[in-house]
Formats: C-alpha cells, structure tokens, sequence
C-alpha cells in the first residue's frame, strides 16, 4: 500500500493529466496477485513482493525520464534493433523449461527478454507508422473488385510474420509469436485504417498455422491436448484437465482463499494463476478480473484516442493491445477456449519480467495521456514528416496528389482529407472505436465460456471418475468395500483420527488391474472408477431411504461392491503368471461370471506413484 501510495503521488507531479483511471485498476489486479502468489507458492511471495516494488520505482523513473514520446521517437530504429535482439536473444544462450527456450541466467538470476522485446517492438512499429501512415494509408494497388497495398508496404507484415514464425519454431514460445503477429496488425489497422491490411494478416496466420501444426511436433502436441485434453488426464493434458477441475469448483462465490485445491496445477502460480482465482473467488471474483482487465483496455485506448501526436497515439493503442490480448491468450487457454500459449496474466502472474514489463508499459501509457490535448484537437505529425515534405513540395517535387495525400501539414495549405487536422482525430477515434469494440467481444466471450464452465458444466466436470479434486473432496465420506464373491476384502476405507478416511487394498496386488486405483494425482480406474456411484454412496437404491439420499445429494456411507472374482482362484492364475507376461482369464461356462482375471507385469497400490 505504501508503494502504490508514493507512486500515486509520483504521478500527479510527473503526469498530472494522465488518466486517472489507469492506476487503481492495475494497482488492484496487483494487490490480487500477490495475495494469490503468496498463497499458491509462499517461497516465491518474497521475490513477488521485491519485483513488485522494483516494477513501481521502474514506472517512476521512466515517467521521469521520458518527458515526450516524439522525443523518444527519434532513436525508433535503435529501439527496434533492440527488440529484435532481445526476442532472439534466448535462441542463442536461453534456457529450456517447461518446453520453451525463453529464459536466460545469469548466475542465479533468470530473465525473459522477450517480456522487453514486446515493448521495444511496440514502440518501434508505433513510431514507424507514425512516420509512414499516410503512405501506407494511400498505396494501393487494384486486384480485380479489390483494392490491396503494394507488396512493399506489405514488406513490413511478411517480416513481422517470418520474425513470428522463427519465435514458435526455435524457442517454441506460440504465444508470444501469436502475441506479437496479432499486436502488429492491430496497430497497423490503426495506423491506416484499411481492412485489406487485417485479410491479409489473417491469410498469413493461417497458413502459418497449418504449416507449423503440420511440421512442428509441439505445436501439434498443443492443438491436440486442446482438442482432446482427457484423451490423455495423467499425461499431456494434466495441467488443463487440472485447471478445468478447480475452475468446475469455483461455483459462484468461490471455494474461498487457501480453501480449494489450485496447488494440483502444475505452475500454477504463473501460466494458471487465473484458474486458481476462478476456483477460490468464484464466477464473481473471475467475472470481475476480467471486466478490471477490459476496462484498463478501453481506458488506455480511450488515451491513444486523447495523444497529440501520431507516435504517442500508436504507442498507446499498440501498448495496450498487448496488454487487452495477453490478457485474452492467457484466460482462453486455462479455461480451454483456445490452445494454450503460455503467456503470463499481466500485474498477476508471478515472474519479474512480466511484472517489470507490465509497469514499463503503464508508466508509458501515463506519459501519453498526460500530452493528451483532447478529442477536438488536431494531431501533430513528427517533425522529420513536416520538414521533409515542405521541402519535397518548395522543391516543386510534388504531385498534387501527393500533396492532397501527405501528413498533417496539409492544414497549411488550407486542404483536408479524412487523414488530416480535426477529421484525422475523428478517423482515428473510428478505429479506436472499432477496436474497443472487438477487444468488448473478445472479453465478453471469456466472461461465457466461464460462465459455462463453473455454472453449466460443473456437475459433469465434478463428476468425471478422473476429477481427483473431487477424489480428496469425498475423503470424509466413508467409500465402500471391494471384495471377491468368497468374502476377501480387496480395497476398504479406514477412518483416522481427523475424521477422514484413508483407502486401504488389505491383501494389495490381487486383482489390481480389476479393483483399479482411487488417487488424487492420477484419479480413478477399475472398479474404483466404474462403480463409483455406487462405491462413494451417489447411486445407492439398495432400500427407500438410501435412494432418498441419494436423490437428495445427502452424502451416506457408500454401498459394497461384490466382484465373481474368486480370491483363491485368482491367486493362482497370478502365481502362475510370476515371471511371464501375459494375461489369464477364467470364466464359468454356465453363467459367463469371471472367477479369475490376472495380468502381467502387474502393479501393487503401494508403488502406484512410481508405476
């Protein structure tokens, strides 16, 4: 609270007219994403706390030391090659983790300079446009009924897309190529307006995508646990099968903090903080996250449409797009709307870079909307734009077209287009609507597909024999026995001394492949899973009052399970199996019952972890 106070302050002396608005929404997604951090990792929550205070100084300084952003326009291509050298970095001396090469170290400190590369990138694209809007506004070229840009002012678009390409391909970082493709065109638009700039983006995309998914093993790898995340719960598609479980969980208002079962998300602290939340604060707590996150998105695009100049008003629309589709990648792919990516939530993930990258982009955000001269005021082109085409013109080196098509220095010579003066605010204030308007759809299908996720599918998800969180949940309700038809015990529940029951396998490795398993890691199988209703007591009719029970969801000491399975038979046809592979199964020709079903390699439930 004192960091975020000081900074407040720091702010009304150093941008006074920035957006007010801006600062409480991000100062309150961070205080949320500390209290989760220290809740799901308390040995990070330290670190966490540390980078969040440098994140804040970090914004201040940069507030201090960039006092105009056509100032720092000047050194666009320094920027530039900064961005690409930053993103490309981890290529050459990155780290592997997790299945990405986008870290590096330096002795026991670690750094994603890909969170940097985004901002650098921004900027230059944003000051780049702000050079080359109108040129790239008028280029055009007739292709039958339509109208496409020339290829070299589509040269630019074909180089963000191979720069993507080479990002998923050799640091098999999908999300941050998607992020940056998608944040290019966004500004692109932008910049120019023309639809024909987004098709062709769009044609880009896809084939793209179909060509890494068809050459690239782990982008197919994420498409197909996205398609199918429970072909496969205990392996591949652990983690978002694990995420659907605690968002299932959440109901309404939540499980409440440190009360649900998160923890069991791999990383759970960074690429699926957002599922964690969803779990503990309920549809209520993640509706809201989300609306805090898209009203930040109209507030910093509400700041492009404020800038004086064409570079501070790209850098903030281009700014925030990354900060409005991060968020967007992010809460899709945990909640299995879209493949995930592995991008951070901005200001809650925990990761330094993000957390310091996040800041640095407020911090710039703020500078623009301080210049912010209003919706009625006309936008100043950069100086270099002014002087270069007064003297293209002096020098009688001008088509009258090109004056009627150059920057904003046609107020000068009393001539208007819907680019220039006053109608190029109510242009660019069109685009902004537009994109305002998708980034609202965007954030109003993650608010549906949640909604459907915690309130419509939750019984079905809860449910599952796999979900293991409801596994733990049913520890106190006392799970019913699995014998042989000779009366064996095969698997039984022991109660302990806190009231919760223990599963116990009395004579464990006899039938293990019928009786199955009940784990919270690997969730259930066998017996165990396929009579689960009737085992946990959720489907017991065996008289009137256990079948009002049940219908009632009143939770009862679950029923028995008697196998055909014969103890003595079976434990022969394993003796006879020792040191074999193969299967053995004996029936009873009148009746078809199963006396004895063996198997080997075999397993015993005590070694089920290291199986």
């Amino acid at each position: 609270m004192a960091a975020f106070t000081v900074a407040h302050i720091a702010i009304r002396f150093l941008a006074p007219a920035a957006d007010p608005a801006i600062l409480p929404i991000v100062f309150v997604l961070s205080g949320i994403g500390i209290t989760m951090v220290t809740r799901l990792a308390p040995n990070l929550a330290v670190n966490q706390t540390i980078w969040l205070f440098i994140s804040v100084v970090v914004m201040i300084v940069v507030l201090a030391v960039i006092r105009n952003l056509d100032a720092l326009a000047r050194y666009k291509y320094s920027i530039g090659i900064l961005g690409v050298i930053l993103l490309l970095l981890p290529i050459v001396i990155g780290q592997d983790r997790y299945g990405a090469k986008l870290w590096i170290s330096f002795g026991a400190f670690t750094f994603q300079p890909g969170e940097l590369a985004k901002i650098a990138i921004t900027l230059f694209l944003a000051f780049y446009l702000a050079l080359n809007r109108e040129a790239l506004s008028v280029s055009m070229r007739s292709f039958g009924p339509f109208r496409i840009p020339r290829f070299k002012m589509l040269l630019p678009l074909f180089v963000m897309w191979g720069i993507s390409l080479i990002v998923v391909i050799f640091e098999r970082d999908l999300g941050s190529a998607l992020l940056f493709f998608v944040f290019f065109v966004i500004m692109l638009y932008v910049a120019t307006g023309r639809a024909s700039y987004v098709f062709v983006s769009i044609a880009l995309l896809a084939i793209g995508g179909v060509v890494l998914y068809h050459f690239f093993g782990h982008v197919q790898t994420r498409v197909n646990i996205w398609l199918n995340p429970f072909k496969d719960p205990a392996g591949d598609g652990y983690q978002i099968v694990q995420s659907l479980y605690s968002i299932a969980d959440g109901g309404l208002a939540g499980t409440g903090i440190d009360k649900g079962m998160p923890t069991l998300i791999p990383i759970v602290e960074s690429d699926f903080i957002f599922s964690a939340i969803a779990e503990e604060l309920g549809l209520f707590g993640g509706a809201a996250i989300i609306t805090l996150f898209l009203l930040l998105t109209v507030r910093g695009l509400a700041t492009a449409a404020r800038a004086k100049s064409d570079s501070s008003a790209f850098a903030a629309a281009g700014l925030t797009s990354v900060l409005a589709f991060q968020t967007f990648l992010i809460v899709a792919g945990v909640t299995k709307l879209m493949p995930l990516t592995g991008v951070t939530l901005p200001f809650m993930s925990q990761g330094g870079s993000s957390l310091l990258s996040s800041f640095i982009i407020v911090a710039l955000l703020l500078r623009a909307g301080d210049e912010g001269t209003g919706r009625e005021t006309e936008l100043e082109p950069s100086k270099k734009t002014l002087d270069s085409q007064r003297l293209e013109i002096s020098s009688g080196g001008a088509h009258a077209s090109s004056v009627l098509h150059g920057s904003h220095i046609r107020g000068g010579f009393g001539l208007q287009s819907e680019e220039s003066g006053v109608l190029g605010r109510v242009a660019l204030g069109k685009r902004l609507t537009n994109l305002v308007t998708v980034f609202t759809l965007f954030f109003t299908v993650l608010l549906g597909n949640l909604t459907f996720l915690m309130v419509i599918d939750a019984p079905r998800l809860q449910a599952l024999p796999t979900n293991n969180h409801t596994i733990a949940k049913s520890a106190y309700v006392q799970r019913g026995a699995i014998m042989t038809s000779d009366g064996v015990t095969l698997a039984e529940s022991v109660k302990q001394d806190d009231g919760t029951y223990v599963r116990n396998y009395p004579h464990d490795g006899m039938a293990s492949h019928t009786v199955g398993y009940i784990s919270t890691q690997y969730g259930t199988a066998g017996i165990e899973s396929s009579m689960n209703e009737t085992l946990t007591g959720h489907a017991d009719h065996s008289d009137w009052r256990s079948a009002l029970y049940s219908m009632a969801g009143v939770n009862t000491a679950g029923s028995s399970v008697v196998l055909t399975i014969n103890s003595q038979m079976q434990a022969v046809a394993e003796a006879a199996l020792q040191g074999y592979s193969g299967s053995i199964v004996v029936m009873d020709p009148a009746t078809g019952a199963v006396l004895a079903k063996a198997s080997s390699p075999s397993y015993t439930h005590a070694d089920l972890g290291t199986v």
